[in-house]
This record gives structure tokens, sequence and C-alpha cells, in this order.
């Protein structure tokens, strides 16, 4: 997870690089973004499914190849059509092939502290924003972009390591698979539903923030402090809610992580000074964070574990939908209107819609999730 969304959200500095050279607008790079984000959620609907049939492993190391090749060829893209289908491409079906798989062996070898162990695993998310674009940004700096994009591509290779240490789910007992809800039932639908909410407004602040900075008038180099403080907001966020889930259940912290998310977006729309902009970023990562780190968890609780990847992966596809549209049409009502004011208080009102569909799904813990006796 380190790997994937470390290069996934790294990119995004090379944006403005890019666009120079070969000709993109700052819009449709977004739109890539969003482009690329929709591709990895639905695909893991397909990886979901081939991890039931075949494990994690062999999944996640087609995505480590994959996500490499697509670095290498858009490295050498000179044209806006050959950079598009290498990012959309190779980054978005590396990731696809990788989160899914993960998060779902994940879920089901950790009996005991799923939410926690989930959180954990997923902070490699988190490292990654914080770790990956200020290093992105330095071999820019030093190499040009061209070069640190090839560069990014070695990053797979660790990967490759880390998804060796993935094993087959561990059998589940009878009742787990009785107690397991059918994607056409209404909890499903509800939880569906809020993770549209959720998608459209998940990476609105990452995929948007050079513009962003610049409309609030400070200097470009905060698009890198903020992508930090998001990331780092993260990874206490998947330790912090995925603490709490274990204890109050994965759906209620999840209710929490929306509610925070929507007082971020708050404070990104209506301040100017600096350092209440810098208190918004952390606390979308925190939101951010928890949420994406209990999807896992979360999932379990309301739907069950038999044929697991399957189901959090048709889940992923909710995301997909808020991910196709959400970053770009903010990006373009932001420079129709000027700034980000209206768009983010929009996005804090999905967050809000996302924690209150999550709030009336109260669909009893299912069996498979509590441990047998003795």
């Amino acid at each position: 997870m380190f790997v994937a969304f470390g290069i996934s959200y790294g990119i995004v500095v090379f944006f403005p690089f890019v666009g120079t050279e070969i000709g993109i607008p700052e819009w449709q790079l977004t739109l890539l973004f969003s482009l690329t984000g929709g591709l990895y959620m639905f695909i893991g609907a397909g990886s979901g499914r081939l991890t039931d049939r075949f494990g994690a492993r062999p999944v996640v190391v087609c995505g480590m190849v994959v996500l490499a090749s697509g670095l290498t060829v858009a490295s050498q893209a000179a044209t806006p059509l050959v950079f598009g289908l290498a990012y959309i491409l190779g980054v978005g079906a590396g990731v696809g092939l990788a989160y899914v798989p993960s998060s779902a062996a994940v879920q089901l070898h950790a009996r005991e502290h799923a939410a926690l162990a989930g959180g954990i695993a997923s902070s490699g998310i988190g490292f990654g924003t914080m770790a990956v674009p200020p290093a992105c940004g330095a071999l820019i700096h030093g190499f040009g972009w061209r070069n640190a994009l090839a560069t990014l591509a070695l990053l797979p290779i660790a990967g490759l390591l880390a998804s060796r240490m993935l094993r087959p789910a561990p059998p589940l007992p009878p009742a787990a698979v009785r107690s397991t809800a059918s994607l056409v039932s209404a909890r499903f639908a509800l939880l569906y539903l809020a993770y549209v909410c959720v998608g459209l407004v998940a990476f609105v602040p990452i995929a948007a923030v050079a513009p962003f900075v610049l409309s609030k008038g400070l200097p470009g180099s905060e698009a890198t402090a903020l992508l930090a403080l998001i990331g780092s907001g993260s990874i206490l966020g998947r330790f912090g809610f995925g603490y709490m889930a274990d204890h109050f259940g994965a759906r209620r912290a999840s209710v929490q992580c929306a509610s925070m998310s929507m007082v971020s977006f708050v404070l990104l729309a209506m301040e100017e000074s600096v350092d209440l902009v810098h208190i918004g970023a952390l606390l979308f990562g925190l939101g951010y964070g928890g949420m994406t780190g209990l999807t896992a968890a979360t999932t379990a609780e309301v739907m069950g574990e038999a044929h697991f990847g399957g189901t959090l992966g048709a889940l992923m596809t909710s995301r997909a939908l808020g991910l196709l549209f959400g970053p770009w049409c903010v990006a373009l009502a932001a420079t129709e209107l000027g700034d980000f004011t209206a768009p983010y208080l929009v996005c804090a009102g999905l967050a809000l819609c996302a924690g209150i569909l999550l709030h009336i799904e109260r669909a009893p813990r299912p069996a498979a999730a509590t441990p047998p006796a003795g």
C-alpha cells in the first residue's frame, strides 16, 4: 500500500512539469487523476474475486509489475495521449491489483483486533502520501521530471518483496458463510451509497492541492507541506480510529471519520490563515485515513466475511464512481468561480451525507465477526 498509493499521490507533484512540457492543462491533469482513481477502484471488483480464488500474493505481484511498466512508459512520453494512457493504465491497474487483495488478506487473517490490524496495514497509504511526494519533488529538482519518474518506477520492487508476506486466507466456519449478506440487499445498498459520497470527496484536497494553494495566495511550496500534513493525519487516523473501531464498532468509528472530514472541508473553504489551512489539512488526513483504514472492517461488520474479496471489491466500485467525478469537477468549478470556497462547502455536505448514511445503517454485527466461544 505504501508503494501503490505513494506513487499514485506522488505523481501529482509531476503535474506542473508534465503540463508545461507536454502541453496538458491543469484541469485535464486532474481529470487523469480522477480516471486513474476510478479505474483502480473498478478493477478492485475483479481483483477481489481473483483473491478469493487464487489468494492475494499472485494478484499483488501482477499489480507491482504493471505499476512499474506504466511509470517507465510515462517517463518517456512525448505526447499527452501517451502520458495519459501510461498513467491511467499503469497506475490505475497497478494500484487496483494491489489495494483490495491486500486489504482483504489482512481482514481475513486478523480475527482479533481486525479493525486496528487493517488500520496498521493501510497506514502504508499514509506513509506513502507523506514520504513519496516530497521525495518526488527532490528528484525532480535534482534530475528533471523524466529521470525522476523513471527512478520512481524502481519503487515497485519493494512492493514485490512485501507481497511475499501475503498468505492464503484461513477457512471460515460455516456460521460465517450463513451470516453473509447479499450484494443485492438494502444493507449493501446503504453502504454503497455512503461510499459513493466518500469517493466524491476523498481525493479532492490531494488532487487539487496545487491550484488550491495558489487560490489562497500561498507559495507553491505549501502544496508539498499540505500533502505531508494529510499523510501524517492519515497515519494517525488509521491507528486511532482502528483502535476505536475494535472497541465500539467499525461502522460507528466511520461515522466519526466522516464528521471530521466535514469539519476539515469547512476550514479549508472558509479560512485564509496558513495555520488554519494546515489544521484543515491535518483534520482531513485524520478523517480520510480513518475512513480508508476502516473500509474493510466496516464491510466485514456490515456484510460478513464469506467471499470477502469479491464483496470488498464490489463496494470499491462505489468509490470509483465518486472518484470519476469528484476531483476534476471541483477543480473545474473552482476555475470557473475563481476560488475553492463553494466547491469545498459542497464537499463538506457530501461528507455529512456519508456520515448520516453510515449512522442509519444499524444492521447487527454478523456472526462471522464474533469469535467462537472457547
